[in-house]
């Protein structure tokens, strides 16, 4: 236990190498996630212009009462379904012609493909 082993000037190349490797890897793991970050907040602009465009926030991005509704709605289009509700389309419509417009907003898909199932 007097002295510990001395390692080999291989071994320490190797250990060199390695450290360079792993600080490589993590500028290129910083530089990906910052290129996510500015696609992700393009994406973010464009939704709320989008957002704004369809008075669902307002120009503070405070969301409005459609974009309240459109949030809560989990169907297959949720704006869609907000409008409907928000504009009382159906408080005209009996509970048979409401349930056949919702039923349209719904989708399950029953083999797992994504394609609607054709007619026997």
């Amino acid at each position: 236990m007097d002295s510990l082993p001395e390692i080999s000037e291989l071994e320490r190349e190797d250990y060199e190498r390695k450290k360079e490797l792993k600080a490589k890897k993590e500028a290129i793991e910083k530089a990906i996630d910052e290129s996510s970050e500015m696609i992700l907040k393009e994406n973010l602009k464009q939704m709320k212009r989008v957002m704004r465009r369809l008075d669902l926030c307002d120009k503070n991005d405070v969301p409005q009462l459609r974009g309240k509704v459109a949030a809560h709605v989990s169907a297959a289009d949720e704006i869609l379904a907000s409008e409907l509700l928000v504009s009382n389309v159906l408080t005209a419509l009996g509970s048979n012609e409401i349930v056949a417009l919702c039923s349209c907003l719904v989708f399950t898909d029953t083999k797992g493909d994504g394609k609607l199932c054709k007619e026997p």
